[in-house]
């Protein structure tokens, strides 16, 4: 896929994780699959408090699927947070936070 992609959005190769690619657009990433595996797409949506973030979402009545939890760290330490929650039409949406690392 991001074979196909990169030529016309004349951007660098994406991250890959398995069979996926990434794009950061602006703070916001995107993550698409390919077609045979339901051609899903999320949007990360970055914050830079997560769990205040997750609370004032759930005060105007967003249901969210997970808490705030740790998926990834970095081998410069920086640790990367997420919480997912659907949106009104039931697709899947997530918070990210990257924590650097306490000095």
């Amino acid at each position: 896929m991001p074979d196909m992609v990169r030529p016309r959005a004349g951007a660098p190769a994406p991250p890959r994780f398995r069979r996926h690619a990434f794009f950061d657009c602006g703070g916001t990433r995107l993550l698409l699959s390919p077609a045979e595996d339901e051609g899903q797409s999320l949007l990360y949506i970055t914050c830079s408090d997560i769990h205040a973030t997750q609370k004032r979402l759930e005060a105007r009545g967003v249901t969210f699927i997970n808490a705030p939890h740790m998926i990834h760290r970095h081998d410069n330490g920086v640790e990367e947070w997420m919480a997912f929650f659907n949106d009104n039409e039931g697709r899947p949406l997530a918070l990210m936070e990257q924590v650097a690392p306490s000095a």
